[in-house]
C-alpha cells in the first residue's frame, strides 16, 4: 500500500509539472498574438477612425471586447494557478499610498475616457503603507477595470481613508449593481452575474477571485456592497500593521 501510494503521488507530481509547463507555454502563445491584434486595432482606429461609420465602430468595439475578454481569462488562469501552487509571495516595500493609487488610476484612465466615464480621485494624503506594490496594483486595477466594464454612464470614485483599523481603499461605481445573492458569490471562481445584468465584453469570473486571494496574502480584506441599478462599492482594507505612518 505504501509503495502504491508513493507511486501515485510521484505520478501526480509529474502530471502537475507537465500541466504547469503546458500552461506556461500556452500563456506565451496566446498572449503574443492577442496583443498584436489589439495593437493593430489601435493603429487602424488612429489611421482610419474618421472614415468609420457607426456600424464599423460597433464592429471594432466588439473585436476589442473579445480580445480583452480572452486576455482577462488568460491572466486569471495564470494567476489562479500560481496562487493555488503557492508560487505568489508578497515582497513588501514602503510607499505613499495616495501617489500609488493615482498612478493605478492613470493606467485605466484612457479606457474610462473612451467610455465617457469620469474617474474621481478622493485620496487621503500622508499615509505610507508597507506591502507588495505590484500586488496592490493588480487588486486595485482589477476593481477599476470591473467598475469601468459594468458602468454604462456616470462616474467611478476612487477613495482612500485612514482609520483605527488601518486604511480603506474603495472603488465605487454607478454601474449595474448586484443582487444580494450575487454579492454572496461574486468572489467564487468563474462566477458571473445573471445574464440579464451582464455588461457586454465582461470577463470570465476569475479576476475578483484572484483579487481577494491577493488581498488576503497582503494581510488585507476585500468586500463589496451593492444594489441592483445603483452601482457597487468594493473595499480593500489594509490593517494598521501595514500602515507605516506619514509619507
Amino acid at each position: 500500500m505504501l509503495t502504491y501510494t508513493a507511486t501515485k503521488e510521484a505520478e501526480l507530481a509529474v502530471a502537475k509539472g507537465r500541466s504547469d509547463h503546458l500552461i506556461a507555454a500556452l500563456a506565451h502563445d496566446i498572449r503574443t498574438p492577442l496583443n498584436a491584434m489589439a495593437l493593430t486595432l489601435t493603429v487602424m482606429e488612429m489611421k482610419l477612425g474618421d472614415r468609420f461609420d457607426s456600424e464599423d465602430r460597433e464592429d471594432m468595439a466588439s473585436m476589442r471586447a473579445g480580445i480583452t475578454a480572452v486576455l482577462d481569462l488568460h491572466r486569471g488562469i495564470l494567476d489562479q494557478s500560481k496562487l493555488a501552487a503557492g508560487q505568489v509571495v508578497p515582497e513588501p516595500t514602503a510607499f505613499a499610498l495616495d501617489v500609488a493609487l493615482a498612478n493605478f488610476v492613470q493606467v485605466v484612465q484612457s479606457l474610462a475616457n473612451y467610455k465617457g466615464i469620469a474617474v474621481v480621485r478622493d485620496l487621503a494624503t500622508g499615509a505610507t503603507v508597507r506591502t507588495d506594490r505590484a500586488m496592490l496594483q493588480q487588486v486595485v486595477g482589477n476593481l477599476l477595470s470591473n467598475a469601468i466594464r459594468y458602468t454604462v454612464r456616470g462616474s467611478i470614485t476612487v477613495r482612500s481613508r485612514p482609520g483605527p483599523e488601518g486604511v480603506r481603499v474603495e472603488v465605487e461605481d454607478t454601474g449595474i449593481g448586484m443582487t444580494p445573492e450575487d454579492q454572496a458569490r461574486i468572489f467564487e471562481e468563474f462566477f458571473q452575474v445573471d445574464e440579464t445584468q451582464r455588461a457586454i465584453g465582461e470577463g470570465y469570473g476569475l479576476g475578483l477571485t484572484v483579487a481577494r486571494r491577493m488581498a488576503v496574502l497582503m494581510g488585507g480584506e476585500l468586500s463589496v456592497v451593492s444594489e441592483p441599478g445603483l452601482g457597487s462599492t468594493f473595499s480593500l482594507t489594509l490593517p494598521s500593521s501595514l500602515v507605516a505612518g506619514k509619507a
